[in-house]
């Protein structure tokens, strides 16, 4: 277990709702979808609510320079923030700060974000593609359109609803033991008659 970085944890202490997303910037991930929800989020739920983008955007300059003038014409520049690559005791925090993990990809192959939310006891929302679904299981809020007021809704559920929160929290760490190394080399040796 790595500790939170301090210096993030103060950051965002006074700030409220916290939306994150982790993982690098592509055009596959739908920043852009994040970014349109929050707009929806914050005029209809939250005008407070801040959306945390973590992971790399060197690879992706373009769409970066995209993303970041979406944020100025949806009047989100403060609303955002994008915090390129981070430590792993940065990533813990913003993990820990987050009121709800909300990811819009397209597609996703394991999706390990999706299972750090989990283990940090962090309530799921997320677009049913590809493997997502097999991955966070019935420990999240999954959704089958793309409808992006649905999206934010969900988020607000999931953060501000004690009861829906604990049931996916409790699902979620369920869901974390499933990856668990032993369980998998067991599931593996199971599937190879070993």
């Amino acid at each position: 277990d790595v500790a939170p970085d301090p210096a993030v944890l103060a950051r965002w202490s006074a700030v409220e709702r916290k939306l994150l997303f982790v993982g690098r910037v592509s055009p596959n991930k739908r920043h852009d979808d994040l970014l349109r929800m929050l707009a929806y989020y914050r005029r209809c739920i939250d005008p407070d609510a801040h959306l945390l983008l973590v992971g790399s955007y060197r690879d992706q300059p373009t769409y970066y320079a995209r993303l970041r003038a979406l944020a100025r014409a949806l009047g989100l520049e403060d609303a955002v923030t994008f915090t390129g690559k981070v430590s792993t005791a940065a990533l813990v925090a913003h993990y820990k700060v987050a009121s709800c993990f909300v990811s819009l990809s397209e597609h996703e192959g394991f999706g390990v974000p999706l299972l750090e939310a989990m283990r940090f006891v962090l309530p799921v929302v997320a677009y049913d593609a590809a493997a997502v679904g097999e991955t966070v299981g019935d420990a999240g809020v999954l959704l089958t359109t793309r409808d992006l007021a649905e999206a934010a809704e969900a988020a607000a559920l999931a953060s501000e609803d004690r009861g829906l929160r604990g049931r996916l929290a409790a699902a979620g760490r369920r869901r974390v033991e499933d990856f668990a190394a032993d369980k998998v080399a067991q599931q593996t040796r199971a599937v190879l008659g070993l």
